[in-house]
């Protein structure tokens, strides 16, 4: 039997006897090989790895996504001769056949943390082993999974700086320190806040002979307790800074290994990643205050901020900043205007956590961080029955809520500026600002921002995304004929917005908006789907996917989607439009009351277009109601003088179903719309 080594942390990689890479390929097959490895010793039910891995699908989905993953990986580990065994039940490695450099650290750091004998020696051998968290680049797969991996990159961690703590505590040679400080580098890294591995980073450096970087080491873990927790660094790790400094040593500002001392670059270097995104927005969540007594809190107001930052980030066209990666807020106050601390930050994103029994209370509120200006704040509260369902629920909305307000402030701030030497940014939002007045003049201005800002940086993939859509709405709405040239022109453009980024989830809900009006109805909700699978916090793709199920006549699952829509951006600038396409769902149905209070619902917001009141119309003509026809047929012709049968007809190109199109052709014309 092969036996092979496997090497978990930072970059999952296995190799043979000979030193040779066996490539595990598929983040499923990565996700299954590191959880038998990391439960060495015992079987895991097929069940127990169902749930963990594709616990979203349905039970015979899952087992035949596990029966295939199983068969793949097996192959890939040597067949027969490899280590991975299953039955019918149950999936396991054959322990003597595989080395894990996780369970190499957790032997040793449990023997460290016994006070067991142990050899220098063995502990720098062990603390090289640990090159990063668990996976570090496994990005999310599923929340059951994603919990679980959470969990153990902590658990590893801190065995990591056990074995850290131990050797701080040992004479060490010159080449031990430096593995002691490297062990210290990806530990911090993983969790700056540790403030046991802050200890013994000053410890080691102690037995370095520099006590001036043991000095500056307890500064960085002061600073970031403060910045981030807003508490003091502990008695332990004071006493040891009160005795060092006592003894009259200085700090050495060149010496420090904890947080990087100027996170400035790095920050920039991600900010500035994409194309045309240079001028992104920054926005920087920190930490949510637990304002309860109990200890867990802590861990759960830990999680929400970081679900929001994970959640916002998803909005590709915002620069999202990890709180660790500026300082406390207060001190921006006496720098220059919108800086947080030494990193220009726009928007700061804060809040608070309540629990009482069973139910918990969150708060949270968007500022600006020039002004500390409130720009918006809203309170949720929540039974806690299922705390996971909560956290993701309040968290997706959040993120929801905020996204549009920044882009309102956005739009705001470019149209306060002076128009001329206008940049690519400036000429992106204001064909936004053009986009929501929804008039034809304004969507005729807004496509030629879009095509400006694409002459000034031809990599702005968001300006192609959204001159794609408003070309569509332009023959839908306004008064551009549909034509085959045009839908191409709108396709191509839509198509590039994709290729620049295509994790962009608003690139693709355009594109699917595109194949939708090219009626090409399979590839318009493949990408409606792939863009909730960006971003699932997405509010006009929840939309989009709604408008394209209706027209498969997929109703419930239709209207669901507007709902979701409807939940997440209340205070969206085309709230109007999901009332509107919720109200067709309900025409299609032959939900006619229904059809008429959504219609109603879009009618009283601004810039609502005619075809609220032409579904209104319609459905009025089905329920027979003569009166109300009459007064709504003059409110859809004073809105739409060229409305008429023949013109819907026309403008309704897109939908699928002859059925369904004769249905509201027939309910205009009961309702007197001239042909």
């Amino acid at each position: 039997m092969k036996t092979l080594s496997i090497k978990v942390f930072g970059r999952l990689t296995v190799s043979d006897e000979s030193g040779e890479i066996l490539a595990v390929t598929g983040k499923k097959r990565q996700a299954l090989l590191v959880y038998l490895c990391l439960n060495q010793g015992r079987s895991s039910s097929r069940e127990d790895l169902m749930a963990l891995l594709w616990g979203e699908r349905f039970e015979d989905q899952a087992r035949q996504s596990l029966r295939e993953c199983i068969s793949r990986l097996r192959k890939t580990l040597g067949g027969d001769d490899g280590p991975l065994r299953a039955d019918r039940n149950h999936v396991w490695l054959q322990r003597e056949a595989v080395q894990v450099d996780a369970q190499t650290l957790s032997q040793l750091a449990h023997l460290a943390a016994a006070e067991m004998p142990v050899q220098p020696a063995q502990l720098v051998a062990t603390a090289g082993l640990y090159g990063g968290p668990l996976l570090a680049d496994m990005k999310a797969q599923n929340g059951t999974f994603d919990e679980w991996l959470r969990a153990e990159r902590i658990r590893y961690n801190e065995a990591a700086v056990g074995v850290l703590d131990r050797l701080a505590n040992m004479t060490l040679s010159a080449s031990d320190i430096n593995a002691a400080i490297q062990l210290a580098h990806r530990t911090l890294a993983f969790d700056s806040l540790n403030e046991r591995a802050h200890l013994a980073l000053m410890q080691v450096h102690l037995q370095a002979g520099e006590p001036g970087a043991a000095i500056q080491q307890y500064r960085a873990c002061a600073k970031i307790l403060r910045d981030e927790l807003q508490v003091d660094p502990g008695a332990r790790i004071k006493a040891l800074y009160e005795q060092i400094n006592s003894s009259g040593a200085k700090a050495d500002v060149a010496a420090v290994a904890g947080p990087p001392a100027d996170p400035v670059p790095r920050a920039a270097a991600m900010i500035n990643a994409l194309p045309g995104q240079a001028h992104k927005p920054r926005i920087t969540v920190r930490p949510f205050a637990s304002l309860s007594v109990e200890p867990d809190q802590e861990f759960f107001a830990s999680g929400i901020t970081a679900d929001i930052v994970a959640a916002l980030a998803r909005n590709r066209w915002l620069s999202v900043i990890a709180h660790h990666a500026s300082t406390d807020f207060e001190a921006a106050a006496s720098r220059r205007e919108g800086e947080y601390g030494r990193l220009a930050v726009d928007y700061l994103v804060e809040g608070s956590i309540r629990k009482a029994g069973e139910r918990v209370r969150i708060t949270a509120q968007l500022l600006d961080a020039a002004s500390r200006e409130h720009i918006w704040s809203e309170r949720y509260d929540r039974g806690l029955a299922d705390i996971f369902a909560v956290q993701d629920e309040i968290t997706e909305t959040i993120a929801a809520r905020i996204e549009p307000v920044v882009g309102a402030e956005e739009r705001s701030r470019v149209m306060r500026r002076s128009t001329e030497n206008l940049d690519a940014w400036s000429c992106y939002h204001l064909g936004l600002a053009s986009f929501y007045k929804f008039t034809a003049d304004d969507n005729l201005e807004a496509q030629t921002q879009f095509l400006r800002c694409i002459e000034l940086d031809p990599e702005f993939g968001a300006a192609y995304a959204w001159w794609s859509y408003a070309r569509v709405l332009s023959m839908v709405y306004f008064d551009t004929e549909p034509s085959a040239a045009a839908l191409d022109a709108a396709l191509t453009a839509a198509r590039k917005a994709v290729a620049i980024d295509e994790q962009n989830a608003v690139s693709h809900m355009m594109l699917g908006r595109v194949h939708l009006a090219r009626c090409e109805y399979d590839e318009a909700l493949a990408h409606l789907t792939t863009a909730l699978e960006r971003n699932p916090g997405l509010a006009m793709a929840h939309c989009g996917l709604g408008d394209s199920l209706a027209y498969e006549g997929r109703l419930q699952a239709s209207i669901e989607q507007f709902e979701r829509a409807i939940q997440l951006s209340p205070n969206d600038p085309q709230l109007w439009a999901f009332y509107t396409y919720r109200s067709l769902a309900h025409f299609f149905a032959e939900d006619y009351e229904q059809t008429v209070q959504w219609a109603e619902k879009a009618i009283r917001l601004p810039n609502c277009q005619y075809w609220a009141y032409a579904h209104r119309t319609a459905a009025l003509g089905q329920l027979g109601r003569s009166d109300d026809c009459a007064a709504a047929v003059t409110s859809l012709l004073k809105l739409q003088p060229e409305f008429s049968r023949r013109y819907a007809k026309a403008k309704l190109f897109y939908i699928k179903s002859s059925e369904q199109l004769a249905l509201y052709l027939d309910g205009l014309a009961r309702a007197g719309v001239p042909e």
